[in-house]
């Protein structure tokens, strides 16, 4: 399944998909993100990362978790 993340997110956010993850979301300082899928992991325009937030994204099965 492919997901996508719209935005603009807040707090902490995580997302996950067994194939592919898109994302346009804007993330503001002092915000996390994760995102997560078994494929492919795309950040399209729109999407933005400000300085003082954390943005991880990782290519891994969706059971995996930490």
């Amino acid at each position: 399944a492919t997901q996508n993340v719209p935005g603009p997110l807040s707090g902490y956010q995580g997302f996950k998909a067994s194939s592919q993850i898109t994302s346009t979301a804007p993330l503001s300082s002092g915000n996390r993100l994760l995102l997560q899928a078994g494929d492919r992991v795309t950040l399209l325009p729109g999407f933005k990362a400000s300085q003082g937030s954390v943005m991880k994204a990782r290519i891994k099965d969706c059971n995996y978790s930490e």
